[in-house]
């Protein structure tokens, strides 16, 4: 989770202690995603119920699949109280095995490369299957600007004189809207300018850069 961890301090503007990392920043996480889906479902519930694949619906043993190799890694991932975000930073393709994150290595260990990526999140053994790029960055961009603001509230709470509430209500007030955006279109065909806290949507995850 490092890389998630950098990019929720980027997003708070600070560095997270070492206690806070160890002792809260899982379960800050894991939370997040469930508070996310979870308003997603009050807000549109067909879209989020058209996002889930459960066990022993159709394509969830190719879901499976494309998890990290190795019984004992797809059976955390799998497990309740678990939660594994797939973040393909090649999103043009993804292999058949996946231990090669690029095309080259890919076919030169005789494996198939296919441009059908798959963008999803698994969360108690649920997967949550995303449209398209553009729907799997905005979730992913949400649930980490919700972990800064676990966070930063937390922090915030222990240390009252910061001067972090400016950053947490304009964070909240750009959460509350993109997230609408999210539940708004379950064809994801929302663009950046839509959004308060513009990201790349066509990319591989990447804040936008604002000139």
């Amino acid at each position: 989770m490092a890389n998630f961890k950098d990019r929720v301090e980027t997003m708070g503007s600070e560095t997270m202690s070492t206690t806070d990392y160890k002792t809260n920043f899982r379960s800050w996480a894991y939370d997040s995603v469930g508070e996310f889906l979870a308003e997603i479902a009050s807000e549109n519930s067909t879209l989020h119920s058209g996002l889930m694949v459960g066990s022993g619906d159709a394509g969830y043993q190719d879901l499976v699949d494309t998890l990290p190799p190795g019984n004992q890694r797809r059976s955390g991932i799998l497990n309740t109280g678990s939660v594994y975000i797939r973040e393909d930073d090649n999103s043009k393709g993804v292999c058949s095995n996946t231990s090669y994150g690029n095309k080259a290595d890919c076919e030169a260990n005789s494996e198939t490369w296919s441009t059908n990526a798959k963008h999803y999140i698994v969360k108690d053994g649920v997967f949550y299957v995303f449209t398209n790029l553009a729907q799997n960055n905005l979730a992913y961009h949400s649930i980490i600007k919700k972990t800064s603001l676990k966070w930063l509230n937390a922090v915030q709470t222990s240390d009252p004189n910061g001067k972090r509430g400016a950053l947490i209500t304009k964070m909240q007030t750009d959460y509350d809207h993109d997230k609408s955006v999210f539940a708004s279109d379950a064809n994801a065909a929302y663009t950046s300018n839509q959004l308060n806290d513009p990201i790349r949507l066509e990319d591989a995850y990447q804040k936008k850069k604002i000139v």
